[in-house]
């Protein structure tokens, strides 16, 4: 570890001693605001406006009657992240749309947080057609699940390292940078404010409680921004989902493992 990191560590803990509201507001400006990169799709795909300045990639030259699958990356993600699940999901016989979330690529949006995020998911249903697969990865898996309803929903979902419920994600990342209980409540609170619904409110299950389609949930154990826990109460409340668990590949080298490649491909292959 760097000598800024153990600096800003030990900055991070004293601050959230002595003034967790202080340390509160700092944070919750870096926990909405995600840091943008310009979209390298930009120069290989087709530019798809879902409306309200959310945008989408999509090859050109794909088959229109070919099934849909839509792809959406987490906070602070990119679309590079799907390079290896794209070639599988293509290979299986989907054409594929890469979305932008709030804040991200080419897309609007200053402030991402869940509910903007699964409200941009939701319009890209309703824009996009029938939705035959949908990937997300963290926000972006937890952001399709809430974006469902009676008249929008997937045929199947492939969600990787979702939270379920967005306060305990809070909890384990606060844990992890070492901030205290007292500055964490305040940083909930914040977020709350800003967002217009508690991190605690902010809950899958509603969602989920229903859901008829299939689901492959896939988690790493030693996931230390969304829990393994939160995996295993998405499987057990879904009805038709298994679960894949990971070892050691934490939150984002999922995305390029070779098993896990290997069991979508085959979760494809059963629907």
């Amino acid at each position: 570890m760097s000598f800024l990191r153990k600096f800003t560590g030990l900055a991070i803990v004293t601050a959230s001693t002595f003034a967790p509201r202080f340390m509160a507001g700092i944070l919750v400006r870096r926990v909405l605001t995600p840091r943008r990169s310009r979209s390298h799709l930009s120069q290989t795909h087709e530019r798809v406006d879902i409306g309200n300045g959310i945008v989408g990639w999509r090859e050109s030259g794909q088959d229109p009657k070919m099934p849909l699958a839509l792809f959406v990356h987490g906070f602070d993600g990119d679309h590079d992240q799907w390079r290896a699940f794209g070639k599988v999901v293509q290979q299986a016989g989907y054409r594929v749309v890469f979305l932008d979330p709030p804040g991200h690529g080419t897309s609007r949006a200053w402030q991402c947080d869940p509910i903007v995020f699964s409200e941009a998911v939701g319009l890209a249903f309703k824009i996009l057609g029938p939705i035959s697969l949908y990937l997300g990865h963290s926000m972006g898996a937890a952001a399709g699940v809430m974006a469902t309803s009676d008249s929008i929903n997937a045929n199947a979902f492939v969600l990787i390292a979702s939270p379920v419920v967005m306060a305990r994600t809070i909890e384990a990342t606060a844990l992890r940078i070492g901030l205290r209980r007292a500055a964490t409540d305040a940083l909930q609170d914040e977020i709350g404010r800003k967002v217009g619904v508690h991190p605690r409110n902010i809950d899958l299950m509603p969602s989920v409680n229903g859901q008829s389609v299939p689901a492959l949930i896939i988690h790493d154990r030693g996931d230390r921004q969304v829990p393994f826990s939160e995996a295993e109460e998405l499987r057990a409340a879904w009805p038709d989902a298994q679960l894949f668990a990971t070892d050691g590949l934490g939150h984002n080298r999922i995305l390029q493992d070779e098993k896990v490649l290997r069991e979508v491909a085959g979760f494809l292959g059963s629907l």
